[in-house]
């Protein structure tokens, strides 16, 4: 029992004494209103990554790459950017929280586009119908029954005006 507590003590107080060294600001740190821009398209680009995996695989496509590309960056810095400001606890949350932000807003805006081409098909969808069953009734009487009308007075066989 004492060495069990003899050797967490120390395998206690290595990890304790190990210094924690801070991250080197990058050399070219990026501002956090870009940092939020990027993170936030990397949100939307991971989504569609994991949405539709199967045609970024066989199109060979890397979607990082070409958000960073957008903003001029390589993987290289973007993680070295990264590392920073995740050890910079208070900058990163506000980063983070902007993110959500920017990802609620544009889904609340999606979902209104969905909403109003839902309508719209719907619209499209309801006249085509009508055109369809304007087709059907096209050719046929508006009256059940003979297609020729019988005077009463005289028992004699008017024509159609419709037919003629």
């Amino acid at each position: 029992m004492n060495r069990v507590l003899i050797y967490s003590l120390v395998f206690l107080l290595c990890i304790c004494c190990q210094s924690l060294d801070k991250p080197v600001p990058p050399q070219k740190l990026i501002p956090e209103d870009r940092m939020v821009e990027i993170l936030t398209d990397m949100a939307f680009i991971m989504a569609a990554k994991n949405s539709e995996r199967k045609f970024f695989e066989e199109k060979n496509i890397n979607p990082e790459s070409i958000i960073l590309k957008k903003y001029g960056i390589d993987s290289a810095m973007f993680t070295q950017n990264n590392i920073w400001y995740s050890n910079h606890i208070d900058s990163y949350k506000a980063i983070i929280t902007k993110v959500q932000t920017n990802l609620s807003e544009k889904q609340d805006l999606y979902e209104k586009l969905k909403i109003k081409e839902d309508s719209i098909q719907a619209i499209k969808d309801s006249i085509q119908k009508r055109k369809e069953d304007s087709l059907k009734f096209k050719g046929r009487p508006n009256r059940p029954g003979p297609s020729r009308k019988t005077s009463k007075k005289r028992n004699k066989i008017i024509p159609d005006p419709k037919k003629s």
